[in-house]
């Protein structure tokens, strides 16, 4: 009994520290707005419970909106660490940017944006992959 619970937990984990990690596109868009409109601006009394409101649902929309690029970002840390870390560097604030403006078009716009910004990623883990498995085939003796 224990161990089905212990497996089952074990095959979740991943998705849940994948999901805990993506925190940085809420986070990154709220330094965004607090950047462009001011901490004062969020910080006036008058409709705080609105600004609160939106803030709830600005995290609800955009946390599972950064699992995309950062399962892409966590396999190919796997393989490659350092072209993980360049293409956080440069992937991270074009999402959070593509993120923003999406916010324009609403939950929609956020989505794809989201989806969209971490397309790079994607296609480099591709490439990586690929690169990859030439190089197990070449380096295997061949059964001819």
């Amino acid at each position: 009994m224990s161990r089905t619970l212990l497996s089952q937990q074990s095959k979740f984990r991943p998705l849940i520290k994948s999901f805990f990690f993506s925190a940085w596109l809420p986070i990154t868009v709220l330094m965004l707005s607090i950047i462009r409109f001011g901490v004062d601006g969020w910080l006036e009394t008058d409709h705080l419970l609105s600004r609160l409101k939106h803030l709830v649902q600005l995290f609800l929309l955009t946390w599972p909106c950064g699992l995309p690029l950062t399962i892409a970002l966590q396999k190919t840390y796997r393989r490659r660490k350092g072209t993980a870390y360049v293409m956080g560097a440069i992937l991270i604030p074009i999402s959070a940017i593509f993120v923003t403006a999406g916010g324009l078009l609403g939950p929609i716009g956020i989505v794809g944006y989201a989806i969209v910004a971490s397309l790079p990623a994607w296609l480099i883990l591709s490439i990586i992959c690929i690169i990859d498995q030439y190089r197990r085939q070449k380096m295997e003796p061949s059964d001819f």
